[in-house]
């Protein structure tokens, strides 16, 4: 399905490129995987050697919200990282952030409430409200003002259209944006005025370059917060996040986690426990992803040899061209198009480089080859704005252009 559906339902168009990249692969093609954002290395070696120890034993379901051992882990994460004390009775284990989503809306949410989300934003958060049944707002972010969401634009567009709910990532996917404590502050004092629950996307703490990220646990008790092992941990496919509710709210979320999940995979939460365990070798790993985008952690020098490609038509047309071109030996898997929806007008080109070091370096040869510039700085093109952002995220997904 390419086109979109009666109710507005739309392909997660990276799955959709990897699907394609996945079969070529399987008739013996090299692919340059730039579609997905998502480590190239595994987990920590003690992660791998605990599932290797319980692999034999037999892997039954555990409680609902998740092995004991885990919610302690995560519990003591939050009191060493951000400060704060998190009952592990408010912790529920998801499969991956994506299940938590789904049990955040049914869990705070009337079928039919609207949630806003900013614009740019991740496809696939539009595509899991219309999925279940729910309406959405989109609230406009830009780059003059560093792609980031202020208390101001979301008073606006309750004003213009209420809406329940606000889901809000920082950093954030595609834009890299990541708000500060003063600006996260903003936010959410501006959702508990207006009676807008917050909800708070942090799957990419650990990969902002400005500084430890700030988690809204921090600044309230009544925010849901999602986060995963996938980024960070290096754990994409073993589908595996966790959630923090407020006391209010962690029953009912608990119900539906019986009924639509029963649990998270009980050999993922055995290797997200070891994890947490091991931030050494999962800052390492950061670090070695994040040298993708060496050239432009300071904001220093964006006015200066920076070729804006939503400004150079032609040059973004070659780029859309290359990574459509994915039938060649050795092509590359890239994720063009209206995917991330940048705006009423001009287009996303994403290309995930923070993967493994062999795909960003054949990456950044392709595009630089077909954008004739010498030097191509790592992380995702994004082809929606007038400027970049002074602070990219560490991540690897943030803005990128090509410079001269």
């Amino acid at each position: 399905m390419t086109q979109t559906s009666p109710d507005g339902l739309r392909p997660f168009l990276a799955m959709d490129i990897l699907k394609r990249a996945k079969v070529l692969e399987g008739q013996g093609r090299t692919i340059c995987h730039l579609e997905v954002g998502e480590p190239g290395q595994p987990p920590a070696p003690r992660v791998l050697e605990a599932v290797a120890r319980a692999l034999p034993q037999p892997q039954g379901y555990t409680n609902a919200k998740g092995l004991t051992a885990l919610r302690e882990a995560l519990a003591r994460y939050y009191a060493d990282q951000h400060g704060v004390a998190v009952d592990p009775e408010m912790i529920l284990a998801t499969m991956g952030s994506s299940a938590g989503f789904i049990l955040a809306f049914h869990t705070a949410f009337q079928p039919g409430a609207r949630i806003a989300i900013t614009r740019p934003g991740y496809p696939a958060y539009i595509n899991t409200l219309i999925g279940l049944g729910f309406d959405y707002a989109e609230i406009t972010v830009r780059a003059e003002n560093n792609w980031h969401l202020t208390g101001a634009d979301i008073e606006a567009a309750y004003r213009e259209q209420p809406f329940e709910g606000l889901l809000f990532a920082s950093p954030a996917n595609p834009t890299g944006a990541a708000v500060d404590r003063a600006q996260l502050t903003d936010i959410v004092a501006t959702c508990a005025r207006l009676g807008v629950q917050f909800i708070s996307d942090e799957i990419y703490h650990g990969l902002d370059y400005r500084g430890p990220s700030v988690s809204a646990l921090e600044l309230t008790g009544d925010a849901v917060v999602i986060n995963s092992f996938s980024k960070y941990y290096c754990m994409t496919g073993w589908r595996i996040g966790w959630m923090v509710l407020p006391q209010r709210l962690i029953r009912r979320a608990e119900i539906l986690q019986q009924n639509l999940f029963i649990s998270a995979p009980t050999l993922s939460q055995i290797a997200a426990t070891v994890a947490l365990g091991e931030r050494d070798y999962a800052e390492e790993r950061a670090a070695d992803r994040g040298a993708a985008g060496a050239g432009i952690r300071s904001g220093r020098g964006w006015g200066r040899g920076i070729l804006r490609l939503c400004r150079h038509q032609p040059l973004f047309q070659r780029l859309a061209g290359l990574l459509r071109n994915h039938a060649r030996p050795g092509g590359g898997g890239g994720n063009a198009g209206r995917g991330f929806r940048p705006g009423r007008r001009g287009w996303l080109c994403a290309l995930q480089l923070c993967g493994n070091k062999a795909d960003r370096g054949r990456g950044a040869g392709a595009v630089a080859g077909v954008s004739g510039h010498r030097q191509v700085v790592l992380g995702v093109i994004h082809c929606a704005g007038s400027r970049p952002p002074p602070q990219p995220s560490r991540q690897g997904e943030c803005l990128v252009w090509a410079r001269r």
